[in-house]
């Protein structure tokens, strides 16, 4: 997947670069702030794009890749009349670029590139620039290297009010203001201050087994027990509290530790002053939220990305490719510096978005790049040792679940058991016979392995003659 942001990027630079446009050169001042113009050119790109067509797919990316194609071949601009503010070259110079785009003369197909599209070059001109506009604002406002061009853009803000103005540059005006006002209100903002972040079942920390004589006053989660993969977590966390964006993944299967060991990882940042936030992007579906939000995120935050696979390989693959692609450049900006990403995910699907394709079709080489040697592996069962830990602790739910699992796999039975209990509450009537049938038939001193007819035998005594009514016939296997 080619990304636009080195061809309207590489444009705009070049605009602020010309000799003709001296005001304009002196709000970029080197390779940082070029940097994150391209970024911001991007992220334009990619909105329009979606803004013209909301179902997003392969449509969206087309319209991406022309405008892309289109900034790569710069059409000199016509000189402008007058004093010239920097939304008036932004919207004329991105119109003259785009003007090609509804010229059938230019195809062989005797139909314009905008009538293949559906939308005109007009009206991507008018949308890249709002988009636009409002990307660097929202990245220039907070403080960074596009503070120069979001204060100027602010300053001409305020000329245009005092002025009627109409068509595009009116309802820019108009997108602007909005833009500030979302900006004033920390909407923009992304994540929410750590000191605030104290549920841990919130970030999908799985919720304990709950013994019935449970003593009153248990914590919420039992007393954690490191292990070799917290001190490797430590060594990343530790790096990125002294200002080092960094990514840490947690590969192990399920219900191991993985989330709770990043829970417990949060401690080392919690007292940070300045202090640390965290964003766990959820709504309304995990890549979306990511995208969306992306541009967001400041120094010191964490990105919360508990099962990683479903932001990096959703069903529609350049999706990932583009949370991917904004992740790996998040940590590679050094005006965003520090940020820890704290990511966990199966051995398969880690397999899956490491792996080279054989046959040259890459459809995770953004996620590859962003996973490759960042991987730390989490354990199924607990040493010996450790397990002594459990059978001595004074937390029952400890204890329980040394016993329960002496092959040292307490993690799945601490966290495992909730869930196959809330299955188990909730089962169909037929399935709920079956296993009272078993769960009854141990509790009588039968061994592990039921006999299928004994099952068949024994479930229908547990079932209302309603229930066995309403049941189909089938055949245990």
């Amino acid at each position: 997947m080619v990304f636009v942001a080195d061809a309207l990027g590489a444009w705009l630079v070049e605009q602020l670069a010309d000799a003709g446009r001296k005001k304009l050169t002196e709000l970029m001042l080197g390779s940082e702030q070029e940097r994150a113009l391209r970024r911001a050119a991007d992220a334009a790109v990619w909105a329009t794009a979606e803004e013209m067509n909301p179902s997003g797919g392969e449509q969206a990316g087309q319209v991406a890749m022309v405008i892309s194609e289109v900034f790569r071949d710069p059409v000199p601009a016509a000189p402008l009349a007058g004093p010239v503010m920097l939304l008036e070259g932004l919207q004329a110079g991105i119109a003259g670029q785009l003007a090609v785009l509804d010229d059938a003369g230019l195809t062989d197909t005797g139909q314009s590139s905008a009538d293949v599209l559906g939308v005109s070059g007009t009206v991507l001109a008018d949308r890249l620039t709002g988009h636009l506009v409002r990307e660097i604002i929202v990245r220039g406002s907070g403080g960074g290297p596009l503070t120069p061009l979001a204060d100027q853009l602010n300053h001409e803000l305020t000329r245009l009010q005092g002025q009627r103005i109409e068509g595009m540059l009116a309802r820019l005006a108009g997108e602007v203001r909005n833009a500030l006002a979302r900006l004033d209100s920390d909407v923009m903002v992304a994540g929410r201050p750590l000191a605030e972040v104290t549920d841990p079942f919130v970030l999908e920390v799985h919720r304990p087994v709950q013994p019935e004589d449970a003593p009153p006053g248990l914590p919420v989660l039992p007393p954690y027990v490191p292990r070799e993969h917290d001190e490797v977590l430590g060594q990343v966390v530790r790096a990125a509290a002294d200002g080092r964006s960094r990514i840490a993944v947690l590969v192990g299967g399920s219900s191991t530790g993985k989330t709770r060991a990043c829970w417990e990882a949060l401690d080392l940042l919690r007292d940070q002053d300045p202090p640390w936030r965290l964003w766990h992007p959820i709504d309304p579906s995990r890549p979306d939220a990511a995208l969306r939000e992306l541009a967001g995120i400041g120094p010191r935050t964490v990105v919360w990305l508990n099962e990683a696979q479903f932001y990096l390989d959703p069903a529609e693959a350049v999706l990932g490719e583009r949370v991917a692609a904004g992740l790996r450049e998040l940590l590679r900006d050094p005006g965003r510096a520090p940020v820890l990403v704290l990511a966990t995910m199966w051995p398969q699907f880690w397999a899956a978005l490491t792996a080279r394709p054989a046959d040259g079709g890459d459809r995770h080489a953004q996620v590859r790049e962003l996973l490759a040697g960042h991987d730390i592996t989490v354990p199924g069962a607990f040493t010996r040792a450790q397990m002594g830990r459990f059978v001595r602790a004074a937390d029952v739910r400890m204890v329980l679940a040394a016993r329960s699992a002496p092959d040292g796999e307490v993690i799945q039975f601490l966290a495992g058991a909730p869930e196959l209990l809330a299955r188990y509450r909730n089962a169909p009537p037929a399935a709920a016979a079956l296993i009272d049938a078993a769960m009854d038939a141990r509790r009588l001193g039968a061994g592990v392995d039921l006999p299928h007819a004994f099952l068949e035998a024994a479930a229908p005594g547990y079932l209302t003659d309603a229930q066995w009514a309403l049941i189909q016939p089938v055949q245990l296997c």
